[in-house]
């Protein structure tokens, strides 16, 4: 298989409040070619044992160029979202790109702007997160994406984070709105916490 330089940044894990397991992170591409990156990860119990293991088939873009980086979400585990105490038992963790379902790609984003944002938490749907994409970006647009991450103030820690893809074409210097749900733990302070939306435009 092709091998990437593909360094992960950081790692980490919380239930939301649908106790739902989470494992988030970061990841940067060191390679000199956009990439479109699959991932996988597992945990295990102190003899090795696998207790868990999902993967993504994607990044919330589906090409990421050298030098940017990316946040992700795991979220569909089986063994951890279902056997209560579980996570107790982890004594250590890999993630890692997958050599299978990472390859060099073509594809191409530009930044955009976002515009009239707002935000909200409810303890049911989680924090929500509003606005509008505006295509500054001076071509038009197949689509574009929507990634907001929440960080701790204090360590720059990333906590959690979600994503929106829009998947209709957006003219140049139109605008579209947004959604992204973002899942917390409960009982969630959306004032104690920084955030940052990034809107990529996928070119044609």
């Amino acid at each position: 298989e092709d091998s990437f330089d593909i360094t992960f940044l950081e790692e980490t894990s919380y239930y939301d409040s649908d106790d739902y397991f989470h494992l988030v992170g970061e990841l940067q591409n060191d390679s000199d070619i956009n990439l479109n990156i699959a991932i996988i990860a597992a945990f295990y119990d102190i003899d090795g044992n696998v207790l868990d293991a999902d993967n993504l088939s994607m990044m919330p873009i589906s090409s990421l160029a050298p030098g940017e980086t990316v946040t992700y979400d795991i979220s569909n585990w089986k063994s951890l979202n279902n056997n209560e105490g579980l996570f107790d038992t982890v004594d250590n963790y890999s993630v890692q790109w997958d050599p299978g379902w990472t390859w060099d790609t073509s594809a191409r984003y530009v930044d955009i702007a976002t515009i009239d944002e707002g935000s909200e938490y409810d303890e049911f749907w989680g924090t929500t997160f509003t606005g509008n994409v505006e295509n500054d970006s001076g071509e038009n647009l197949a689509g574009a994406v929507v990634i907001v991450n929440l960080y701790d103030p204090e360590s720059g820690a990333l906590l959690a984070m979600g994503y929106e893809t829009i998947f209709d074409e957006i003219p140049d210097g139109e605008v579209t709105d947004y959604e992204v749900i973002v899942p917390v733990e409960a009982d969630f302070d959306l004032d104690a916490v920084e955030h940052t939306i990034i809107a990529k435009g996928k070119m044609p």
